[in-house]
């Protein structure tokens, strides 16, 4: 089953905190109908995609393990959900492919799904680097290890186990959704970071 195995608390918090407690509530409240243009599903990540997303009880950490901080996890899903619906509210968030094809050439957030390996672990190990790859550009995403759901120990160390060891040694790829905040892009290079990671469709033998 699907599930969010990083979010960025410390973005989510900022992202949160400047959103009106009434435009809280209607969120909270409001059903939206999926857009449509020419019959078919914009292309952009739009309030009803972001409610898909969250359909099924989706959570932050596998159902399937004992989770450390459960209700906090509980509440940082319940606030990316809402920061995601803010940020979808005004206009779909675009693809990343757009914004490299010069569609969507001023988007400060977009959203992109593709292979990542980890190519780099940084500041005792308190930092990876991931890399992937689309339209001719390298995608360089920067994520604080401490908010993977279930890879660090209670210090927010990195704790490499059977079950992730391979992905955080950059020997295997793993699939991953993400929306994330755009750097900088500089020559062929995408530079991110990442509000969220979803493992869209995860081996059952593989935590992160």
């Amino acid at each position: 089953m699907r599930y969010f195995c990083y979010i960025s608390r410390r973005k989510i918090d900022v992202l949160y905190g400047q959103l009106e407690p009434e435009g809280l509530d209607e969120i909270a409240e409001t059903e939206t109908a999926e857009r449509t243009v020419g019959g078919h599903a914009e292309a952009g990540l739009s309030v009803a995609d972001v409610i898909s997303l969250f359909r099924g009880d989706v959570t932050y950490g596998r159902k399937s393990v004992i989770q450390t901080e459960r209700k906090v996890k509980a509440s940082y899903t319940d606030r990316l959900y809402r920061v995601l619906r803010a940020l979808a509210d005004d206009k779909p968030i675009p693809p990343l492919e757009s914004v490299l094809s010069g569609a969507e050439p001023s988007a400060r957030y977009c959203h992109y799904i593709g292979q990542f390996s980890v190519i780099s672990r940084q500041a005792n190990d308190t930092i990876v680097t991931m890399e992937s790859e689309t339209l001719r550009h390298r995608v360089v995403l920067d994520c604080s290890v401490r908010f993977f759901s279930e890879s660090t120990d209670v210090d927010g160390q990195l704790n490499p186990h059977s079950g992730n060891v391979r992905f955080f040694s950059g020997e295997i790829a793993l699939t991953l959704r993400t929306v994330l905040v755009l750097m900088a892009i500089r020559d062929s290079t995408v530079f991110g970071s990442p509000l969220f990671l979803e493992l869209p469709d995860p081996d059952p033998w593989t935590v992160l």
